[in-house]
């Protein structure tokens, strides 16, 4: 199945996983509540992330190409998992960045999903980063990770960016 209906399959998963476990989020007390900078009047249910997830999963047992999906499917299912114990307990910072590098290390470990090289930015040729090649990704993901926790206040932001980025980074050139 092609890109398009991989991504129309994923976009309606989503939306109805989200109208459909709202109500099993206020009853959790997975839920976003006012006070000090939130400023939105009542409890926010918290699902938008387990419904992207499982939208994306739908969609990737759809695709065409059946290897790697663990690669980056169980760093993902990590991420969520540790952001939906975050959203009920209020985790720390060390077990959330502990999580985000275990994350990182399963994708360019387990996958070879890393930075070998950071292009030719100098016009000299590729510029390899060797043994810095891992320390360099985890930082990169890590990164990654973080801009969209932190842009993750507003309802369908992150989301809304995430898919601008695929976008962008799945269309072909002219």
């Amino acid at each position: 199945m092609g890109l398009s209906f991989s991504a129309a399959l994923a976009f309606a998963v989503t939306v109805v996983l989200t109208l459909t476990l709202r109500p099993l989020a206020v009853r959790l007390c997975i839920t976003d509540k006012p006070g000090g900078r939130k400023q939105h009047i009542g409890e926010i249910p918290l699902v938008g992330g387990i419904a992207m997830f499982i939208g994306i999963l739908v969609a990737t047992m759809t695709a065409v190409q059946p290897t790697g999906r663990w690669t980056l499917l169980v760093p993902a299912a990590l991420l969520v998992i540790m952001g939906v114990i975050d959203d009920r307990h209020n985790l720390g910072v060390s077990a959330r960045l502990a999580a985000q590098i275990c994350a990182a290390l399963i994708m360019m470990i387990g996958g070879g999903l890393y930075l070998r090289d950071v292009g030719d930015p100098f016009g000299t040729g590729r510029l390899g980063l060797g043994s810095f090649a891992i320390p360099v990704s985890v930082l990169v993901a890590l990164s990654v990770i973080n801009a969209f926790n932190f842009i993750d206040g507003i309802d369908g932001l992150a989301a809304s960016i995430a898919l601008i980025a695929l976008t962008a980074g799945g269309s072909r050139p002219d």
